[in-house]
């Protein structure tokens, strides 16, 4: 009797537990009698209509010695199969090997391009159950009852013992200012929890900077003086500068001509996003934090200009470091699920998992938008963003243009001040993530 073949594959970049989830499904594989199949390089070869060399049977000896070194198992990739012909050059790579069953582990994008390679097979007649399971630390996937995706709570967990670093870093160098930058393509969910990690292990940063918190572009002069308002506010009620932590996706608030000078001849990824991580707006804002800060006279407790450094984020360990207890139990439950599913016969969704250790199918009729085909998305909220201005709003308000004690920070006129920075006030005035 042939025994049941499952293809398995990452898309995209890998994240906290990516590994974890092909052990899940290797366990219950073994349990059922079924082989899973790793596929390198995502849909990359699949949507050539190539079963690709140097697919895998994931042996679960293998996979749980492999698992600890992070990352996936075996090569990932940012192809993408949700154009028709595209998903139904994977449906016939799967058709001529005799495979029924595919798990797709991913964010959006991938999730995407597995729910199109479900709606291709349904169009040739060809049976196949597809099955997605949601991988981003960005965290931006939608689901009905808000859960979080994989990866997500350790990537946070792991910023937020670097902002607890950098509270210590200040308490030695009171007179400098740090820039963190949080990942987050779209949204800064990530950063939010995050920062809430950060809070609860008494390192709150001065300022967190999302996309949602603007409910239209703003210059980027407008983010450099909300920042240097802020850090200026800090400064004279502390004698300490502070660390502002932002998502990656600012630089796409900002004004087309602003935006156009950070992310010229930045390449795009497979599915026509600006490869974020190559903008280099740390080091942009830093420059002009520094010249501004000179300009103004906002000097440290040494006399000279408040420098301000950008913090590397620890790229590897936000994606491949190892996964916390919460992400192990959700990746080893979902990778399970997902066999179970496929091997029942059923497919066309997605496989959460809750705080309460309950798995959840989730239909692609439900999670894909029927007019744009994609997966849909989701941004942070107040709610979200709430307890980290608790206790006091940390940046710059319309009521500090008018205040002595900070304006004495710089050697600005009081006219000078209020007109500098009115419009950093004014930007933040109608914030509502």
């Amino acid at each position: 009797m042939n025994r049941p073949r499952i293809a398995f594959l990452h898309g995209g970049g890998p994240a906290p537990g990516s590994a974890w989830t092909a052990e899940g499904a290797a366990l219950c594989a073994e349990k059922h009698g079924a082989i899973v199949e790793m596929v390198p390089f995502g849909f990359r070869e699949l949507r050539k209509g190539a079963y690709p060399d140097g697919t895998r049977v994931l042996a679960l000896d293998w996979v749980k010695e492999q698992k600890m070194r992070g990352g996936t198992l075996l090569p990932t990739h940012r192809a993408s199969a949700v154009e028709d012909s595209h998903a139904e050059a994977v449906v016939r790579a799967l058709q001529a090997q005799g495979i029924h069953f595919l798990i797709a582990v991913g964010g959006d994008d991938t999730g995407s391009s597995a729910a199109a390679v479900s709606r291709a097979a349904a169009r040739l007649g060809y049976e196949l159950h597809v099955v997605h399971l949601p991988k981003t630390i960005d965290g931006d996937l939608w689901h009905r009852r808000g859960l979080k995706t994989f990866g997500l709570d350790t990537a946070a967990e792991e910023y937020a013992r670097v902002l607890k670093g950098l509270g210590g870093e200040m308490v030695s160098n009171p007179d400098r200012a740090f820039l963190l930058e949080s990942m987050g393509r779209d949204a800064g969910i990530l950063g939010v929890c995050a920062a809430r990690k950060a809070m609860a292990l008494g390192a709150k940063p001065l300022l967190t900077l999302i996309p949602e918190m603007f409910p239209d572009k703003i210059p980027l002069g407008v983010i450099r003086d909300i920042i240097a308002g802020a850090l200026i506010k800090n400064f004279a009620r502390t004698d300490t500068c502070g660390v502002v932590f932002y998502s990656e996706a600012l630089p796409l608030i900002c004004t087309e001509a602003s935006v156009c000078e950070l992310i010229a001849g930045v390449p795009l990824d497979e599915h026509r996003h600006p490869k974020l991580s190559e903008v280099p707006f740390a080091r942009t804002m830093a420059g002009l934090l520094r010249k501004q800060f000179a300009e103004i006279g906002f000097l440290n407790l040494s006399g000279k200009p408040v420098d301000v450094t950008p913090v590397e984020d620890g790229y590897g360990p936000m994606r491949c470091g190892d996964p916390n207890e919460f992400d192990q139990a959700y990746t080893l439950a979902i990778g399970a699920a997902a066999v179970e599913q496929v091997l029942r016969g059923e497919g066309a969704g997605s496989v959460w998992y809750d705080a309460n250790g309950q798995v959840e199918f989730v239909p692609f009729a439900e999670s894909v938008d029927p007019e744009t085909k994609r997966m849909r998305t989701r941004q942070a909220n107040w709610d979200d963003y709430q307890p980290l201005i608790a206790g006091g709003v940390p940046w710059f308000t319309a009521v500090d243009l008018n205040d002595a004690e900070i304006r004495a920070k710089t050697s600005l006129s009081q006219y000078q001040f209020s007109v500098m920075f009115a419009g950093a006030a004014a930007a933040l005035a109608g914030c509502s993530p």
